[in-house]
């Protein structure tokens, strides 16, 4: 096997190779490689090791495998019966949730569950045609910064058939590019990147060097050049090595979440930016159900409030001083806090989202998918209206500090 060592920072005139940014994690000394396969000069398979502490991390398909999840024990089984390696998971950690399939229901309950589908399915239906119409209608009277197009094919092609995800992305990344990175290009870590869609939409409009992706159960994605299947308070990443880190629409997910900033603060180079998104402590007051329930009962308003918290696994909400002032501890300046998404557009985006926070069988996107798959017209009217929805979308959005429902935050080292 060759075994390669991270060749420094002056080794900028060769394609980055994951021991580039990597260190142990247990005694930050240099990582070796050996590498099993290559992929346009790039090492996708591989044993990371540390010839001092003797620890060993598996990089499958780009991936380094570190937390416990069953399809990363099953990934890491499949890679050691494939190189004869003898990795080990470091540690066990369970998932956030179970997803239920409506297959697993026993036959016996389908048939309670199929007429309130198709009710669910007709609000659906009925909730996307007046968004649409109104946001039609109204983007076309508004004048302002719009979302380059390369973004809105992007974002079409990808969640045509899942309008409000696009609605909902759409925002936030016209919020993101109308900010500057500190440096460009360089290496840009996400944290909490999942598949990469958004990150990759953000990055072909800002080109970053080098893209690392720190999740606990994320997949291979073509996105990426590295992902981390670690926690970024114990991962392998170097200290110093990043120009920007991101976050979007992640930490509000992750229990103390505030408490990751030295950690990320420690990952920055000099002059590096961090940005994150994050939902305001009282973004629920601009849910459509809240708006309706609210006049008549604050109490069972206040109830379906907690309740989309739950849904939404909202753990970690904070005010804008308590973050500001968790940023300043951990050494970050110049901090800027830009609101977004009006509590408007969030009421519309509520409205047709209402179905799947109900019920988790109540998601249409498998049904409008299959349509779209087996009719092309169906694709193509989605994709039009969709498009034409996102051509107006930023320039909807123009809220005040009072009436947004959230946050961009960006800072620097």
């Amino acid at each position: 096997m060759e075994a390669r060592k991270a060749p420094g920072r002056g080794g900028h005139d060769l394609k980055m190779q994951p021991t580039d940014v990597l260190s142990c994690k247990r005694c930050r000394n240099f990582l070796f490689l050996n590498v099993l396969a290559e992929r346009n000069g790039a090492a996708v398979d591989g044993v990371l090791f540390c010839k001092d502490c003797g620890a060993q991390w598996a990089l499958a398909d780009s991936v380094i495998i570190d937390s416990y999840s069953a399809t990363n024990e099953r990934r890491v089984e499949e890679f050691n019966r494939q190189y004869g390696t003898k990795i080990v998971l470091d540690g066990r950690i369970g998932p956030y949730s179970k997803f239920v399939n409506e297959t697993q229901i026993p036959k016996t309950q389908r048939w309670f569950t199929a007429p309130r589908k198709t009710a669910a399915f007709l609000y659906y239906c009925t909730a996307l045609l007046f968004v649409w119409c109104y946001l039609l209608l109204k983007g076309r009277r508004k004048t302002g910064d719009r979302l380059p197009c390369s973004i809105i094919n992007q974002l079409v092609e990808y969640y045509w058939y899942v309008p409000e995800m696009a609605l909902f992305k759409g925002l936030e990344l016209s919020a993101i590019l109308g900010r500057p990175f500190g440096r460009k290009p360089g290496v840009v870590c996400d944290i909490g990147g999942g598949n990469g869609y958004v990150t990759d939409m953000l990055l072909r409009e800002r080109p970053a060097s080098y893209r690392i992706n720190i999740d606990l159960f994320a997949a291979p994605s073509t996105s990426y050049d590295l992902i981390l299947n670690q926690d970024i308070k114990a991962c392998l990443l170097r200290d110093e090595v990043c120009d920007t880190v991101l976050s979007i629409c992640v930490m509000e997910h992750i229990p103390g979440a505030l408490s990751l900033f030295p950690s990320i603060y420690a990952k920055l180079r000099k002059g590096g930016s961090f940005f994150f998104t994050m939902p305001r402590t009282d973004y629920t007051h601009g849910l459509f159900l809240y708006t309706l329930l609210a006049p008549f009962s604050r109490r069972l308003a206040e109830r379906y409030a907690a309740f989309d918290l739950k849904k939404a696994f909202h753990v970690s909400l904070h005010t804008g001083d308590d973050i500001k002032a968790a940023l300043r501890g951990a050494g970050f300046k110049n901090i800027k806090a830009c609101p977004f998404f009006s509590k408007k557009l969030l009421r519309l985006y509520d409205m047709i989202n209402l179905p799947t926070k109900l019920s988790s069988h109540w998601y249409f996107w498998n049904e409008l998918k299959s349509k779209g798959d087996a009719f092309p017209a169906v694709r193509r009217v989605f994709s039009r209206l969709l498009r034409s929805v996102l051509e107006g979308i930023s320039a909807l959005d123009g809220c005040d500090n009072e009436g947004c429902t959230h946050t961009l935050y960006i800072c620097e080292k």
